[in-house]
């Protein structure tokens, strides 16, 4: 009986452990894909932001909007030309990741001209779902923001 807990035991050490490596990869996974993602804003590279997405994306901001991979570039060349700056994505949780998916969610804060011309800081919320791709990257398939 003793020898039977030991082995349980054992296992369940190992598995606690197996679950924090993949969870510490993916986490690793999202804040590479958030660091890349604020270089690119930062940056006001609109094309290089879009290239962060699935070619089947959708982008869902809190103007209502629903943007395809197709208008991604777009919309966020509409920020730059607002003098939207210094974005910084901060992870809050990773809350499933299985099969190739990742779905994350994160605090997002730019800074934006107030109403009187000086820049001001603005946050919100975001959501990512991620896919890896046959390469094995991961790739913004979903991202909802308000």
């Amino acid at each position: 009986m003793l020898n039977t807990f030991r082995i349980f035991a054992a296992f369940a050490m190992l598995a606690m452990v197996s679950v924090s490596a993949y969870a510490e990869d993916y986490k690793q996974i999202v804040e590479g894909q958030y660091a890349a993602f604020d270089k690119a804003f930062n940056a006001q590279d609109g094309e290089a932001i879009a290239k962060m997405y699935t070619n089947d994306a959708l982008l869902l901001p809190s103007s209502h909007e629903v943007i395809e991979q197709d208008g991604i570039a777009q919309f966020f060349e509409g920020l730059f030309e607002a003098g939207i700056t210094d974005h910084k994505i901060e992870l809050i949780e990773i809350t499933e990741a299985r099969d190739g998916t990742i779905i994350a969610a994160g605090r997002w804060h730019v800074m934006a001209p107030g109403e009187d011309g000086e820049p001001t800081e603005v946050n919100g919320l975001l959501t990512h779902v991620f896919k890896q791709q046959e390469n094995g990257n991961y790739l913004a398939r979903l991202h909802i923001f308000n």
